[in-house]
């Protein structure tokens, strides 16, 4: 099967510590890592300015672990109705056969979506899958993005303009990345804070 690789880009705000000019390096650094792999290895990217528009390249992806690169989990209880981009892992259509790993910068509590579910609060993982709706959920803290590994079959990086520190300037980069590599990008809203009724896929 494979990896499909979210990379939300306000992952890089714990790293970058506030900093301007550190900030806009490691989003640059990074984006300039993810192409020279995309053309490397010839997997398919897309870049999207809300992450709930990442969904159905994830579905459509024939991967069976999701690895999100991200401050927030956007994970959330099984039974959840409200659509957005907190809560878009959890309408995964192969969620229940499939793996999902947080990666993020900052502490676990700062990032979880799921509320009073508290999903990532210490507790077994087959718990956390039972209370998720996926088959195996796990999470790791590091400031540093996980190696582009050959099992990555898939990639989308989302821009989050909400969340991302320094959104314009962030923004802007991820206009000139795509059209220079010739990423498909699916424009959105640059306030986030909306959500759709729905009901996740049986």
């Amino acid at each position: 099967m494979g990896t499909y690789l979210s990379l939300d880009l306000d992952f890089f705000n714990a790293a970058g510590e506030g900093d301007r000019p550190t900030f806009l390096r490691l989003v640059d650094e990074h984006l300039d890592r993810v192409a020279k792999f995309v053309k490397r290895r010839g997997v398919p990217c897309v870049a999207v300015m809300n992450h709930q528009q990442m969904l159905r390249f994830v579905d459509d992806s024939g991967c069976d672990t999701l690895l999100n690169v991200d401050t927030h989990s956007d994970l959330a209880e099984a039974d959840v109705t409200e659509f957005s981009c907190g809560t878009w892992v959890s309408y995964v259509s192969w969620r229940k056969k499939g793996r999902y790993v947080w990666h993020h910068g900052y502490t676990a509590y700062r990032g979880d979506c799921s509320g009073n579910v508290n999903l990532f609060r210490p507790r077994p993982r087959f718990e956390r899958g039972q209370l998720s709706g996926w088959n195996d959920v796990i999470h790791r803290r590091s400031i540093k993005m996980p190696a582009l590994t050959n099992n990555i079959t898939s990639i989308g990086v989302c821009l989050s303009p909400s969340y991302v520190d320094y959104a314009k300037e962030t923004g802007d980069m991820l206009r000139d990345w795509v059209k220079k590599h010739n990423i498909r990008y699916v424009k959105g809203r640059l306030d986030e804070h909306f959500a759709f009724t729905r009901t996740p896929p049986k």
